[in-house]
């Protein structure tokens, strides 16, 4: 109903589309997961809390599945583009303030691995790209080795910016980036940028 009677024309399509996507990534998607291992629902819309380093952290998780003997934190993103929601690696200098942003295009899936912790992997499904197959899944690492390896450099790189947003010595900075990051920011309307979404 928030869409408008049905009986029209942009209600019949927009009706059909979501059918007809949603049968996509049940058939092309869910259907072989499952085949490949069985899939335990967990928990959906999952609010969790958690004290941690001094602070204490909330988050929603929007799925916890167990996959084989895995649990596994999924996010789901309406859009397509791997690159606003990946973390390079070899880009990131924790000794560089000024790489975390370049490097970082999100913490979402790290923090939700610190309200998760017993979480084998996280990874976001990006159901705005037109094929609805595995291809749809962008995991916050590529094996076990890079976790191991990276996820205590993400949560140092958590643990710094939440002790500068805390810290009365660290003075409030706009983004290096404006093109890049005010155009999805929340706030833009506050800080006077949204003409950068135009």
């Amino acid at each position: 109903d928030a869409y408008g009677s049905q009986e029209t024309g942009a209600g019949q399509l927009l009706r059909s589309q979501i059918r007809s996507h949603l049968t996509r990534f049940l058939t092309d998607y869910l259907r072989p997961t499952l085949r490949e291992s069985p899939v335990t629902i967990i928990a959906l819309e999952e609010r969790l809390t958690r004290d941690w380093n001094g602070f204490t952290l909330a988050g929603r998780l929007d799925a916890v599945q167990r996959r084989g003997r895995n649990l596994v934190v999924l996010d789901y993103k309406t859009g397509h583009d791997r690159k606003s929601h990946s973390i390079n690696f070899q880009k990131l200098d924790l000794h560089n303030r000024e790489t975390w942003s370049a490097a970082i295009g999100t913490l979402q899936l790290p923090f939700y691995l610190l309200l998760r912790p017993e979480a084998a992997c996280a990874m976001f499904l990006l159901l705005g790209r037109t094929r609805l197959d595995r291809s749809i899944e962008l995991p916050l690492f590529s094996d076990e080795e890079e976790e191991h390896r990276e996820l205590p450099r993400l949560q140092s790189v958590i643990h710094a910016i939440l002790q500068e947003i805390v810290s009365l010595d660290v003075p409030f900075a706009p983004t290096e980036n404006r093109k890049r990051t005010c155009p999805t920011c929340d706030f833009n309307a506050i800080c006077g940028t949204r003409w950068l979404t135009r």
